[in-house]
């Protein structure tokens, strides 16, 4: 099974859609806290876009440990996904979006919708903010190995267009920079 998780509006032919809403190319409506409709073991590859970043902190996170609140969905992945099946993660690339806001001076209303999300209803803002080593670490500490960046035209259909494509300029593929962090990582 290939697994789309939190696909929002986005179709992936050949895959198994999972979202918190309906929509009709949706398979599973489930919270991605729980996806007790997944059987363990079940998933080869899991793909989620630009959906980590939305999950909601705790009070209790932001005391201890500030990424605590990925943890159940970090565990379901673990759960749902066989061993040695993959994982492929796109979330927004802090570095990437301090590195162009410095360097390339940016206008900083040019990258807020990476920051805090789009506001376009009461579930599009963001909660938390990754880099590559603070991701890497979160999935290891989750059971994943082989933490590896990923090219999106190595994985997703080539006419296929989400936010791990998203580059500033926009869809500026030839001189652009990524502002999504790519990341695939193996089960143990």
């Amino acid at each position: 099974m290939k697994l789309h998780v939190g696909c929002g509006k986005k179709y992936l032919p050949g895959w198994t859609h999972l979202d918190l809403y309906t929509a009709p190319h949706i398979d599973i409506i489930s919270d991605v806290e729980d996806m007790n409709m997944v059987d363990n073991g079940s998933v080869d590859v899991l793909y989620t876009c630009h959906m980590l970043e939305h999950i909601r902190r705790t009070s209790q996170s932001l005391k201890t440990d500030r990424y605590q609140h990925l943890s159940p969905v970090m565990k379901e992945f673990h759960r749902v996904i066989k061993p040695g099946g993959q994982v492929y993660i796109a979330v927004p690339d802090f570095a990437a979006i301090s590195r162009i806001y410095q360097k390339e001076q940016v206008p900083l209303s040019d990258l807020l919708g990476l920051l805090y999300g789009g506001a376009r209803d009461v579930v599009d803002h963001h909660e938390t903010i990754f880099d590559f080593n603070t991701l890497k670490q979160i999935l290891v500490q989750h059971g994943f190995s082989a933490v590896e960046r990923y090219k999106t035209a190595d994985f997703l259909p080539k006419d296929y267009d989400d936010y791990s494509r998203c580059m500033l300029p926009h869809l500026d593929f030839d001189n652009g920079t990524s502002m999504s962090l790519n990341v695939t990582a193996t089960r143990m």
